[in-house]
């Protein structure tokens, strides 16, 4: 298939969505309409600084609009807004004191990112653990797909990924419970179905979450009962189940945690680039991807403003995950509006990135941005085995390394806690 470029996107949504209906039969999508979330940096960094964080513990629990949570994640996920920026501005906010639970949780992504990269594509297949609980393998049924159970507190969350692109965290939890431990469906398959619509459907969050909920990477599963959605929520004032009594979660079931889980995460078995890494010499080319679409997350971009660069939409992985049209459109906003910031300029493109980035780079040298990704390895590993020499670069640090990662997040936590609660200018350099 020949490479179709796509025009820099503008403010006119109209247009944008054409532009990509024009592409269907080329990039197939799922829906018909874009997501009322706008992408880029830019509101990216107006979302962060109008986030209320002394108000995020008492009510990031809340599903509506009482909710405290912050609406960061899709701007955090492809790389628009740093930890290390909503680290900074949480604690400037909040007059130097570390607001710890927010701050907690985006320790959380960072661990999740380092899980990610230690095991690879696994975790979105194979169970980390063996279940705590007894799991059912079934596939995932129409009616939870378009958000038809009859129960508000699934539906209406469902339709509203479905429309938005975006579910609270607290719902997720409910609707993976649900689905994994009341409707007996694989958590593989749920987990498809997130990162499908989501506009911060991130592989290692997403799926290491699944898992959680699972007790396929906990101590035990998630379980929650009526009760947990009138506390935070108000689903049940529209739910037929709640008022005649055939709510499925009027009682909680309670189960023993089970032993610590103490063998260590294993290790992915990565094929090493075959890449010709010439650090000395400037890049010719830089190749973005959804992962880090702007400075400073994007080292490529941020040391190499001078040299153009390249964003191509992926048609296998289109193919192979049915990723929502939603999606589609927030990464164009944002890859366009970073295209425009940056000083060379680039161009976007549909199609095969290793056939793209072969043809066009074919005796150039490409610079990049590190991510764990498994599908960046593949298609990084064949270009430079076409011949296109590969510098990768790797993203801002969050957190120092601190080698191989526990297998609980609290272990990594109390290595991690100092550098998480301070400014650390070091690395934000």
């Amino acid at each position: 298939m020949q490479p179709i470029e796509l025009p820099i996107a503008t403010a006119d949504r109209t247009n944008t969505l054409q532009t990509f209906l024009d592409v269907r039969s080329a990039l197939p999508f799922t829906g018909y309409q874009l997501s009322p979330w706008l992408g880029g940096r830019t509101e990216g960094l107006r979302r962060l600084a109008s986030f209320d964080v002394s108000s995020y513990a008492r009510t990031r629990n809340q599903v509506g609009p009482a909710s405290g949570v912050s609406l960061l994640g899709p701007y955090i996920r492809h790389g628009l807004i740093t930890l290390a920026e909503c680290r900074t501005s949480a604690i400037r906010k909040s007059g130097g004191n570390p607001p710890v639970k927010f701050l907690q949780e985006l320790a959380w992504r960072e661990y999740y990112q380092r899980v990610y990269a230690q095991m690879g594509d696994a975790i979105m297949a194979k169970n980390i653990e063996a279940p705590k609980v007894e799991l059912g393998n079934l596939p995932l049924p129409d009616d939870i797909r378009f958000g038809a159970t009859g129960l508000a507190c699934i539906d209406e969350n469902i339709n509203e990924l479905r429309e938005t692109g975006y579910m609270y965290n607290h719902a997720r939890m409910w609707v993976a419970s649900y689905i994994i431990h009341h409707r007996k469906v694989a958590w593989q398959q749920g987990a498809k179905m997130f990162l499908q619509h989501l506009l911060d459907g991130d592989p290692a969050s997403n799926s290491l979450g699944w898992q959680w909920i699972a007790s396929t990477y906990s101590h035990k599963p998630y379980l929650f009962d009526q009760g947990n959605v009138q506390r935070f929520s108000d689903h049940c004032s529209r739910c037929s189940a709640a008022r005649n009594g055939s709510c499925p979660f009027r009682e909680y079931i309670d189960i023993p945690p089970a032993r610590e889980f103490s063998k260590p995460l294993p290790m992915a078995q990565k094929t090493e680039s075959v890449a010709i890494v010439d650090e000395g010499r400037l890049p010719d080319l830089l190749w973005v991807h959804g992962d880090h679409l702007d400075v400073p997350a994007n080292t490529a971009l941020a040391n190499h403003p001078d040299v153009p660069a390249v964003f191509i939409f992926d048609t296998t992985l289109a193919s192979s995950r049915k990723i929502s049209l939603k999606r589609f459109g927030f990464l164009y906003e944002s890859v366009s509006e970073s295209f425009q910031r940056h000083a060379a300029g680039g161009t976007i493109y549909v199609g095969d990135p290793v056939e793209i980035l072969s043809s066009i780079a074919d005796g150039k040298h490409i610079a990049t941005t590190a991510t764990p990704a498994g599908r960046f390895y593949e298609i990084r590993n064949a270009i430079a085995a076409a011949g296109t020499s590969v510098t990768t670069l790797m993203p801002p640090q969050f957190v120092p390394d601190t080698g191989a990662v526990p297998n609980r997040f609290m272990k990594w936590w109390k290595a991690v806690e100092d550098d998480v609660l301070t400014l650390q200018p070091r690395l934000l350099s």
